[in-house]
């Protein structure tokens, strides 16, 4: 059977064959890449010197579509291929990159790209002369970034000088707040705060009108570049104004700062009134405690530095510089024991510099537990070694005599030991009654020392509680002559004088008292006295004399001098010489004993006018009774033969005291002279029940003169047997009355004894 024919279809549609052909044609303009494409294809290959070369190619309209990053790449791609070391072709670069950019009005990405051309050069100078063109042409905005970009490269490489000048010339420019504080920061930078401060006011001077106003940042700045430049008043000034337009807050922050310009303007006192208010409204701000008593100290208020102190101390407990200064003041206010307390303190908080004052002040404070408790807790801030001396002094004052002699034995092991540290052990042992262990140390010191006064006192002292009184002695004798002062002689003569060596006593008494004027202490009268008593007990009387004679001519007034040498002297027979001296007594018409005493120097040395003349000019009878002088005055009237004046007084006496014998008697005695034998008869009668030798005498006178020789006998005998002074005479009367009586035998005998008394008195050598 026959098949159908069918039309046969073909392989491929003639669309798509027709299509083929554009097709290979796209394909192809694909493959073969245009001069855009080539560029950014050699850009991301990094083949700056072709893609330049293509750019260059680029058709004007093709750039023109999109100049600005054409004109960038091609600064780019330029940069990239720049020499480092060709200045010629960097400036080169620079100026075609200007002619660029300023299509653009230089913004900021033409900027970067400019900076970075700069990044090869080292030298910031170099670069700044490099761009010094293109600053030129630029407005200050958009030049600020090359500005700063120099700026940081003159600071990295450490030149801040430059740094602040090219930034000036930016600043010159556009003078703002902002380019006015970037200048002043490199103005310190540099050193050169005057240039920061010309600068701030200049920009106010531009502005016309207060900093305060324009810029209160600004104006903080000023007052710091015043202080910088040593401008403190005017700084002080400029933060007044200040304070009137910032806000409350800032304020107390500005004001610490107007006291420490205050302070170095010397204007501080200025503020008193408004620190003190301040002070009172915030009694919690130590630093108005500070302030307050720094004004007082330099105004010399030492009061209210010492009140504004102890309330920074209480503020600030801990804190060692307070009490430090506190205690200070204390010191200059001689209040030591105030001191003492805050030294102590700033002790315990460590400051090693409280021990010397403390140990300065100690003495005489009689704080030594307090001192010692404080050193102890000392620790590590005690030099022991430097201050054992002190240490040991300290431990013995305290009491404890183990701990000190610890020290001190130390010490002085060493063979180097200074005399003075010796000298204290040796005290240290002598107050502790160690008088063996303090010989040794003794006799060390005067190896080095032989006349050392005070260690030869210390010596015979040791010696004489050894008992070794000899040496002691000898020590002694030794020391009055290197230094005769009070004390060392003093025991020179206590210890002569309890060894019986009243010689050696007087001796050294003697010596004493001719150096004297080369000694601290002066001769008193007591001395001399001292003197005369160890040379009568040495028995030398003619010293004893003229120790007493010395004395009178150096102390004239010394009452008890006079009356001891008129003793003397009156004790040799000498009676008008003591007379005389005792006629000196500044005592002598206020004294009764001194005057009866001198008047009856007067009668045994038969000056009976000088003493009628002193009883009658030099006393009145007021003082004659009140000094009870009548008795002795009576009896210078009877020796002058003044009878009457005599027998007055007496008479006195015997009314006023009848019981006492010797007046009546006296007055009896005158009543016979006057021939009224019957009135004295009358006045003996009193004394004959006990009468003693002398009215048995005056009695047998007055009996005889009336007659009455019975009576008169008895009383005779009665006085002869007593054993009269002259015998011979007594047995004389006797006889007389014997006879006058008529009993001759009587007579006889009395008269025969008178001749063998008389005989035996002749026979006498």
């Amino acid at each position: 059977m026959a098949q159908s024919s069918k039309p046969s279809n073909p392989v491929f549609s003639p669309k798509l064959l027709l299509a083929l052909p554009v097709i290979c044609v796209l394909i192809a303009l694909w493959l073969i890449p245009t001069e855009r494409r080539l560029l950014e294809r050699q850009i991301a290959d990094k083949a700056w010197g072709r893609a330049i070369e293509t750019l260059r190619k680029l058709p004007v309209r093709e750039r023109a579509k999109n100049a600005r990053y054409y004109a960038l790449l091609e600064i780019h791609l330029e940069r990239r291929l720049l020499a480092a070391d060709d200045p010629v072709a960097l400036r080169n670069l620079l100026a075609r990159a200007c002619e660029l950019a300023e299509p653009f009005k230089f913004d900021s990405d033409f900027l970067v790209e400019i900076s970075a051309l700069l990044e090869p050069v080292r030298d910031p100078l170099a670069a700044y002369q490099l761009l010094s063109p293109v600053l030129a042409k630029l407005p200050p905005a958009q030049g600020a970034p090359l500005y700063e970009a120099l700026v940081k490269k003159a600071l990295a490489a450490a030149q801040p000088v430059l740094a602040m000048q090219i930034y000036a010339a930016h600043w010159q420019a556009s003078p703002t707040d902002a380019t006015t504080q970037r200048l002043v920061q490199l103005a310190r930078a540099g050193g050169q705060p005057a240039l920061g401060l010309r600068a701030v006011d200049e920009y106010a001077r531009r502005a016309g009108r207060p900093l305060t106003r324009i810029s209160p940042r600004l104006a903080w700045e000023r007052v710091g570049l015043l202080r910088e430049t040593g401008q403190a008043a005017l700084a002080f000034e400029a933060i007044n104004e200040l304070m009137a337009v910032v806000e409350p807050a800032e304020r107390n922050r500005l004001f610490s700062l107007l006291m420490t310009t205050a302070r170095e303007s010397n204007r501080l006192r200025e503020l008193l009134p408004e620190i003190q208010k301040r002070a009172a409204a915030d009694p919690e701000n130590v630093q108005l405690w500070r302030t307050l008593a720094e004004l007082a100290l330099a105004g010399g208020d030492q009061k209210a530095a010492i009140a504004a102190l102890q309330r920074i101390v209480a503020l600030e407990p801990n804190d060692r510089a307070h009490h430090q200064r506190l205690a200070q003041l204390y010191e200059w206010n001689a209040r030591p024991n105030e001191a003492f307390d805050h030294y102590l303190i700033a002790l315990r908080l460590r400051d090693p510099s409280a021990i010397e004052r403390l140990i300065a002040l100690a003495p005489g404070l009689y704080r030594d537990t307090d001192l010692a408790k404080g050193l102890g807790e000392a620790g590590d801030l005690l030099d022991r070694q430097k201050f054992a001396p002190f240490l040991a002094r300290l431990e013995g004052n305290i009491g404890n005599f183990e701990q000190a002699e610890a020290y001190y034995r130390k010490l002085v092991d060493d063979p180097k030991a200074s005399v003075a540290l010796l000298k204290e052990y040796g005290q240290l042992q002598m107050d502790l009654a160690h008088y063996d262990r303090a010989l040794p140390v003794l006799q060390r010191i005067l190896r080095q020392q032989p006349d050392d006064v005070p260690t030869l006192g210390a010596l015979a002292e040791c010696y004489f509680r050894l008992n070794d009184y000899p040496r002691s002695l000898e020590v002694y004798q030794r020391l009055v002559r290197l230094a005769a002062d009070k004390t060392n002689i003093e025991g020179l003569l206590t210890l002569a004088e309890s060894m019986g060596l009243y010689d050696v006593a007087a001796d050294g008494l003697q010596f004493w008292l001719e150096q004297w004027r080369l000694r601290s202490a002066e001769p008193t009268a007591k001395d001399y006295q001292r003197l005369a008593y160890f040379q009568g007990a040495a028995n030398r009387p003619g010293r004893v004399r003229e120790a007493l004679e010395q004395a009178v001519k150096r102390f004239p007034q010394a009452g008890s001098l006079r009356r001891q040498l008129t003793y003397v002297l009156s004790d040799t027979g000498e009676f008008s010489l003591a007379a005389d001296v005792l006629r000196q007594h500044p005592d002598m018409r206020t004294e009764d004993e001194l005057a009866k005493f001198y008047l009856s120097l007067l009668l045994q040395a038969k000056r009976l006018t000088d003493a009628e003349q002193f009883v009658t000019r030099e006393l009145t009878p007021e003082q004659v009774h009140k000094l009870g002088l009548a008795a002795t005055v009576a009896s210078v009237y009877e020796a002058t033969g003044n009878w009457q004046a005599a027998m007055g007084l007496y008479e006195q006496l015997h009314r006023q005291n009848p019981e006492q014998v010797s007046h009546g008697l006296a007055y009896a005695r005158l009543l016979v002279r006057a021939e009224r034998g019957r009135e004295a008869l009358a006045v003996l009668q009193r004394y004959l029940a006990e009468a003693d030798a002398a009215t048995h005498e005056l009695a047998a006178q007055l009996l005889a003169g009336v007659r009455d020789f019975k009576r008169a006998a008895v009383h005779q005998r009665a006085f002869v047997a007593g054993k009269p002074q002259d015998p011979s005479r007594a047995w004389g009367f006797l006889g007389d009355i014997l006879l006058a009586r008529g009993d001759k035998q009587g007579a006889r005998v009395a008269y025969q004894r008178a001749i063998q008394e008389m005989l035996r008195l002749l026979a006498q050598p």
